[in-house]
């Protein structure tokens, strides 16, 4: 089994959590369903 290291980088507000992984482009967003109502959506450029 090859494995490549890797490191995760998570930002904690308010029950929200951002989550980057090293070597991807892509973001993680995690939140209670309860806030979902609450949420705003966000567009990346």
């Amino acid at each position: 089994m090859n494995t490549t290291p890797f490191s995760l980088r998570i930002f904690v507000a308010d029950g929200l959590r951002i989550v980057d992984k090293s070597n991807w482009i892509g973001k993680a967003l995690m939140f209670p369903r309860a806030l979902l109502p609450h949420g705003k959506v966000y567009s990346c450029k």
